[in-house]
């Protein structure tokens, strides 16, 4: 009998495999950490790699909209980079009517009082709107739209709740929870801001993002809740003796906006909370995929992440 050869006798090694994934260090962990989940995530500063930092605080503002005796319709534009929040000034009585937005009392923008008051700059580094029920369950109804817009979305002249939720990527039913939508920031917004800015709509106002909501087929005096959270970092004033040192430095970060993104992406549809989100992965499963990771929302998602550093 032939002898075998010697080698044909070696085990094969095992090699393991890592997924090489988009590297991220741990401060833009953190911050994408955050992006997902403005609500809870880490308060830090963003990765911008400018040497440049402040205080970083969390604001939110919780509303109802629209709830006059003629309402049948909310609409609400939160622009997280100027801290403003535009609503109808008028009643909206048509699902088809034109809307005329202006910026709201600057008790209904989170953080805007503080702000305009204490901080010499500011800018923001996550923020997310929520859409409720502010009535009884029996009387349950209409649909809502969410979806992030060129911020001069408020100064189209002929702009209805109609057309917004035509332009809007989710659509669903007045939810009996919470429908969210999450900010995804562009490089522009993460550039320092000047207190109180109220931007020139005629020249400002697409320079920014916006996150726009919208009922339609609500009873009157009912309307829509509006719940906003934002975490802006701001450089304190001199002058108000709020006490606070003013800070120009933090350590400079490896990582950039585009990347922090483009590894959120990976991990699905992170912006979006809500009925269509749930029913997707119930279809998926029902199918057999398997996509109950698609359910998943906030830092929790970040464990999918190749992290170095």
């Amino acid at each position: 009998m032939a002898k075998k050869r010697g080698n044909a006798k070696r085990q094969r090694k095992r090699v393991r495999v890592v997924p090489s994934g988009l590297s991220m260090d741990r401060a833009s962990l953190d911050y994408a950490a955050l992006l997902a989940d403005p609500c809870n995530g880490p308060l830090v500063s963003g990765p911008f790699g400018d040497g440049s930092g402040g205080v970083v605080s969390r604001f939110e503002r919780d509303i109802v909209i629209n709830n006059t005796g003629t309402d049948v319709g909310a609409a609400l534009v939160f622009v997280p980079g100027t801290a403003t929040v535009q609503i109808s000034n008028a009643p909206i009585t048509s699902d088809t009517g034109t809307i005329t937005f202006t910026t709201t009392t600057s008790g209904d923008m989170p953080g805007y009082n503080f702000l305009s008051t204490n901080a010499g700059q500011f800018r923001c580094l996550a923020a997310c709107v929520q859409v409720y029920w502010p009535g009884s369950e029996l009387n349950r109804q209409g649909i809502v739209s969410l979806g992030q817009f060129p911020a001069d979305i408020v100064t189209d002249a002929v702009v209805s709740t109609s057309d917004i939720r035509t332009a809007s990527p989710y659509v669903e039913r007045m939810p009996d929870g919470m429908a969210e939508l999450k900010w995804r920031p562009s490089a522009y917004e993460t550039t320092w801001q000047r207190p109180a800015m109220i931007v020139d709509t005629s020249t400002d106002w697409d320079k920014y993002t916006a996150l726009a909501v919208t009922a339609s087929g609500i009873p009157v005096s009912t309307g829509m809740r509006v719940r906003m959270v934002a975490v802006y970092e701001w450089i304190p004033k001199p002058g108000t003796n709020s006490g606070l040192t003013t800070i120009h430095r933090t350590t400079v970060k490896t990582g950039s906006l585009s990347t922090i993104i483009a590894a959120l992406d990976r991990t699905g549809d992170w912006m979006y909370s809500g009925a269509m989100k749930a029913g997707h992965a119930l279809a998926s499963m029902a199918r057999g995929v398997g996509a109950i990771t698609s359910v998943v929302n906030g830092a929790q998602r970040l464990g999918r992440l190749a992290i170095t550093g």
